[in-house]
């Protein structure tokens, strides 16, 4: 498996896996050769990409036949939880009003159509995330558009404090809500 990423810091970052290389990369210019790769996957990523320029490399790098799948998590926000959490991140200005705005990703079906996949395919999947108070804390932080430091963090640490102790369950959890969808597609 190889793992692609334009940013050096984040493939610094990235946890070594027995049997994964790490590359740096971009979906628009991956550096692979020609049909060395079945599969290409991207999660929470591909609305990151110049579209047409990734749809190339993708046809590029992939051996025939040859796949793509690519998923989304989305909040589903259909418990209490889900929507003052909501509330609460886009109060931290105008990235995370747009991010976080609840829309989901425009739909991929067409599009990959027209790129030359075939046989495309959508799945919803639902799960969910339990977290307790640390927990809420850590995934917050792992969401590039919050705050990470300073007065701004502190200001939304407590906030999520305050969410947990109003939603926590008995044994000190929160339930965050997801909507998974995934779409693949063929490429003959």
């Amino acid at each position: 498996m190889i793992a692609i990423d334009p940013n050096a810091e984040m493939l610094r970052a990235a946890d070594a896996c027995e049997g994964v290389h790490y590359q740096h990369g971009a979906a628009e210019a991956t550096n692979l050769p020609d049909g060395s790769v079945d599969i290409v996957t991207a999660f929470q990523a591909l609305h990151w990409f110049a579209r047409d320029e990734a749809m190339r490399e993708f046809h590029r790098i992939l051996k025939r036949p040859g796949r793509v799948a690519f998923a989304w998590n989305n909040r589903d926000r259909t418990n209490p939880f889900d929507t003052a959490y909501a509330n609460l991140v886009q109060t931290f200005g105008e990235e995370a009003r747009i991010i976080d705005s609840g829309k989901n990703v425009a739909p991929v079906e067409k599009p990959l159509e027209q790129y030359g996949f075939s046989a495309v395919t959508k799945g919803v999947f639902y799960h969910e995330q339990r977290l307790n108070r640390d927990g809420i804390i850590g995934r917050a932080r792992s969401t590039s558009y919050l705050p990470q430091e300073g007065p701004e963090f502190e200001r939304l640490r407590e906030a999520l404090f305050s969410l947990h102790r109003q939603f926590a369950d008995a044994k000190g959890f929160v339930r965050f809500a997801y909507r998974t969808v995934a779409y693949r597609g063929d490429l003959r």
